[in-house]
């Protein structure tokens, strides 16, 4: 048919914007305010563009594991027996996601120069993907950390909902993640050797 969804979808996200100019001079906002809120909401939509590789390639197993939980769910009505997941705050991401987070580093840092080229588009996705797992980690220790420390839970869910609206936050949730893969700060490696044992 020649319909491109996404090409629709940043059409319609583009005309929006536009249109918001009317919206933010019926506000009274200056022409300098204006200017800002244009220049960023641009720039965001320039950001969407360049994820969207990443976000699509990490919708695969989010989806693929709510189907699984899902339909363990049903079976297990079934009589079908399944293997429980351990605690969230036990959850523990590969190691070697390390290696590909650090060149992602490297390779924005060199190619954020060079915008339109191949090589930073595919260094931000890949630095997208990684960042994500990370994140789970760094959230599995917060929890780990409430429930050391007997901390309220819901201090755990304000640092969730902080990962949404507070950009800086959502970095350090990151660095947190890579940064316990690396000194193992609840000592699962440990854990792991004494089950073997």
């Amino acid at each position: 048919m020649g319909i491109q969804p996404v090409d629709m979808m940043f059409t319609s996200l583009e005309e929006a914007a536009r249109e918001s100019v009317g919206y933010y001079q019926s506000m009274g906002m200056s022409q300098t305010e204006i200017d800002a809120a244009v220049k960023s909401n641009a720039e965001m939509l320039r950001m969407m563009r360049l994820i969207m590789p990443g976000a699509f390639f990490l919708c695969a197993p989010i989806i693929a594991f709510v189907n699984y939980l899902a339909a363990r769910k049903i079976l297990s009505k079934l009589g079908a027996a399944f293997e429980e997941f351990p605690p969230f705050t036990q959850w523990n991401v590969p190691g070697w996601l390390l290696w590909p987070y650090g060149i992602s580093l490297l390779m924005v840092s060199y190619y954020v120069q060079y915008p339109e080229s191949l090589m930073y588009h595919i260094s931000v996705n890949l630095q997208v993907i990684t960042s994500v797992f990370f994140v789970l980690q760094g959230i599995a220790l917060i929890y780990w950390w409430l429930e050391k420390n007997n901390k309220p839970k819901w201090w755990g869910t304000v640092s969730v909902a902080l990962l949404f609206f507070v950009q800086i936050f959502s970095q350090i949730i990151v660095f947190v993640g890579a940064f316990d893969l690396v000194f193992d700060f609840r000592n699962l490696s440990g854990k792991r050797t004494s089950k073997r044992a």
